[in-house]
């Protein structure tokens, strides 16, 4: 099963929408990725926000 979830960065001015697959055992655990931000215009750590 997949799920829609949020990336944002720290500051939250820049978002990722994605979908993600669950996986029950880990499931409290949150994705992190190093994406490009348009709004700083380099690449920044995004954390899924529930």
């Amino acid at each position: 099963m997949r799920r829609l979830i949020r990336l944002v960065t720290e500051d939250g001015k820049s978002t990722y929408v994605m979908k993600k697959k669950v996986d029950p055992e880990k499931a409290n655990q949150r994705m992190e990725i190093k994406k490009y931000s348009r709004y700083h215009r380099k690449h920044m750590i995004h954390r899924e926000k529930r």
